[in-house]
């Protein structure tokens, strides 16, 4: 599929013009990423592959299918994937106005609120929402983001659509639901 845009790259820093774009990959071949890197936007890593670790801050993450990531705008951070086994992840990046749209009257309580996820960097959902998650992507938020025929429409829906799942795991967090951070330290953090 075609990507929406082109990340601009200096150093470990990224950049992209745009305020949300997503991108389903299934990963053939490496073992991640070699450096850690960051980024001025926000990005969740939905993971559907074999167990990888994740590294955020000099913490170490094991990442299982269907964990979503979480990643602060301007956090430090790289995959690790085993050399063998199935990888596969879908990204979505959302700059600041995205989370705008939730916003009414000035009044920005739940744009913090859902900002404030990021603070978890991993959550893990029971097998219901799991697979509730998982099918929300692959039938509304991926056909509408790449929709052709009317892509502004698309586009839109597949916020909305994101917006909408955050605000379930927000809900989900407030009634304690959620499974988060199983880190282990790094050598660096240690």
């Amino acid at each position: 599929m075609e990507a929406a845009f082109s990340p601009t790259k200096s150093g470990n820093f990224e950049s992209f013009n745009s305020d949300f774009f997503v991108e389903h990959t299934k990963i053939l071949s490496g073992t991640g990423m070699r450096t850690e890197h960051y980024h001025d936007f926000y990005e969740l890593y939905f993971y559907i592959g074999d167990g990888m670790k994740y590294f955020i801050d000099n913490k170490s993450f094991y990442v299982r299918k269907y964990d979503l990531i979480l990643i602060d705008k301007f956090t430090y951070h790289r995959t690790s994937y085993n050399e063998k086994g199935y990888k596969e992840r879908i990204l979505f990046y959302l700059n600041e106005s995205v989370f705008d749209m939730i916003c009414n009257s000035g009044n920005d309580t739940l744009k913090k609120q859902l900002i404030g996820l990021f603070d978890k960097k991993k959550i893990s959902f029971n097998e219901e929402f799991s697979k509730y998650f998982f099918s929300r992507i692959m039938n509304n938020i991926l056909p509408n983001y790449y929709d052709k025929t009317n892509p502004a429409i698309g586009q839109l829906q597949a916020k909305l659509n994101i917006l909408e799942l955050l605000l379930e795991i927000l809900k989900m967090d407030k009634n304690n639901q959620l499974i988060e951070d199983d880190s282990v330290l790094t050598s660096q953090e240690k």
